[in-house]
């Protein structure tokens, strides 16, 4: 049975969708950080040969093949070690079922593991979904919003706006970077005198104007997508189907793409973080999608 305190689940379903659930450690358990830790070192003693230890390496027995029995979570925090999953991609993929299996085979020319869908059971990669908001040009914000907004930055950027956040701004001696975008490069350059009240306001409002301007969808078959996956802006969009939360079967869902009714050529963008990055984070993330910033010097 279950001699968990009434209450405790659904305590514990809101604690994990704000702390996310790769992170979130439930009373008396681990979290999903802490099982990772250990199946990656379990991976490196699996087939390292550098410490004399491998659990298959350096023996006299030769192994074709190596069968692993474990819990679906194990699996996932597995698989996201090996293909070096960000914590965002391995949110998005669904726990395998009762006897379902995933095999791994081993490309002799690049000597790294792949999935092998031909082998696995059912014959597809592991099922993954990502919810995202899709920002359309047919949509506008509620007057009050733009009217806000556009106010408030009015007031920024005046002269009394410029004196009063400079007079409130904390002295401090260290160099604040902004991003700005160019037509060919992206720009460093210090960040003038900023008023944190009225930064973060407007920044709230362009995140809620932005939502005004957004419907929900869902992308389906996230894992197949080519990495980096949140720039694959095409396949993205032909992959959407209406809604959070979808029921139904891989097959069943597969079925609904081509109904979202959305036009390529209406997508502004494709908000992949929701409420948990910012507005200025999340431009930050789409400039840097665009941008290749490596060789950026921001110190």
């Amino acid at each position: 049975g279950n001699f968990q305190n009434p209450g405790l689940t659904a305590t514990v379903r809101a604690e994990e969708k704000m702390v996310g659930r790769f992170y979130y450690r439930r009373p008396n358990a681990e979290s999903s950080a802490d099982v990772f830790d250990r199946v990656s070192a379990f991976w490196e003693a699996l087939l390292s040969e550098s410490n004399g230890n491998s659990l298959l390496m350096g023996r006299r027995d030769r192994y074709d093949s190596c069968l692993l029995v474990t819990h679906g979570l194990t699996i996932r925090l597995l698989l996201m070690a090996i293909f070096q999953w960000s914590v965002g991609t391995f949110e998005t993929v669904f726990n395998l079922n009762n006897c379902e299996h995933i095999t791994l085979r081993k490309n002799p020319e690049s000597l790294c593991y792949e999935i092998c869908p031909s082998e696995s059971y059912p014959p597809r990669f592991p099922w993954a979904t990502r919810p995202v908001w899709v920002r359309l040009k047919s949509l506008s914000p509620k007057p009050e919003t733009a009217e806000k907004l556009r106010s408030l930055k009015a007031f920024r950027d005046s002269g009394e706006g410029k004196r009063l956040g400079q007079l409130l701004r904390p002295a401090s001696n260290e160099k604040k970077i902004c991003l700005a975008r160019t037509p060919s490069r992206v720009e460093s350059a210090e960040e003038g005198g900023g008023w944190a009240e009225v930064d973060r306001t407007i920044d709230e409002l362009e995140r809620q104007e932005m939502l005004e301007c957004s419907l929900p969808f869902t992308v389906l078959d996230f894992l197949t997508l080519k990495p980096p996956r949140t720039m694959q802006f095409h396949e993205a969009v032909r992959r959407l189907v209406k809604g959070h939360q979808l029921r139904g079967t891989p097959e069943e869902q597969y079925a609904m793409i081509g109904q979202s009714g959305v036009a390529l050529e209406d997508v502004v963008s494709i908000d992949w973080w929701g409420s948990t990055v910012s507005h200025r984070g999340k431009m930050l993330h789409m400039l840097m999608d665009k941008v290749d910033l490596t060789a950026l010097d921001l110190d």
